[in-house]
């Protein structure tokens, strides 16, 4: 259920900033030959963009264009995350989901 929900609200954070600026990274679905490709668009993309300021706006940012086998990595990543004490899923730094991905 934490997935659905981690999912659910970055793709509105996804489609939110989509609406706002141009030259969005390209969706990747777990193919790792795309993946340096898809990693150099994100980069360039989160390095020009103010909104996405904080770590857990840029994970879910990046969450939100993953499908495929990628997608479910990202489901079972998110459902291993601790809680903080607010019960709510502690995302981390970006450089660790980055590391882990």
């Amino acid at each position: 259920m934490a997935s659905t929900s981690g999912t659910s609200i970055s793709k509105t954070i996804t489609e939110k900033l989509s609406k706002d600026i141009g030259n969005k990274p390209p969706q990747f679905n777990g193919e790792w030959l795309k993946f340096k490709n898809f990693l150099f668009k994100l980069t360039i993309y989160l390095l020009h963009e103010d909104t996405l300021d904080n770590n857990a706006k840029k994970i879910l940012f990046t969450i939100g264009y993953l499908t495929g086998e990628a997608a479910l990595w990202s489901e079972t990543w998110i459902t291993g995350l601790p809680l903080n004490s607010n019960k709510k899923t502690n995302l981390g730094m970006y450089k660790d989901f980055l590391t882990a991905f």
